[in-house]
């Protein structure tokens, strides 16, 4: 999994492309890869991650996602999951995550 921090958007929150697997076993290092680019304060921030780029989330990837979002809840941040590609989505909806998770849905 890659992270790039790209810009922000006119609402203020962070814009981070995703790319690749997101699953632990692919994470760069032993830290949370998110925290990582965004310091130790991260969590506090607005941020808009952009799944457009993941081709694959696993068991362990989900498991991070739900842990980030609970995280950013925790410092008062939020974290937004956006252009989810449909197979990524589909497996949010199956889960149930999609009602847990802040899913920003593109307009058809």
């Amino acid at each position: 999994m890659w992270l790039t921090l790209d810009g922000s958007d006119d609402d203020g929150a962070l814009r981070v492309r995703c790319a690749g697997q997101i699953s632990q076993a692919h994470f760069p290092g032993p830290t949370d890869p998110l925290l990582d680019l965004l310091g130790p304060d991260g969590h506090a921030l607005a941020v808009r991650l952009d799944l457009g780029e993941v081709v694959h989330v696993d068991s362990s990837g989900v498991g991070w996602l739900v842990g980030v979002h609970r995280r950013f809840q925790e410092a008062g941040g939020r974290l937004v999951l956006s252009r989810v590609p449909p197979v990524i989505d589909q497996i949010l909806r199956f889960s149930g995550l999609d009602h847990l998770l802040h899913v920003e849905r593109q307009p058809v």
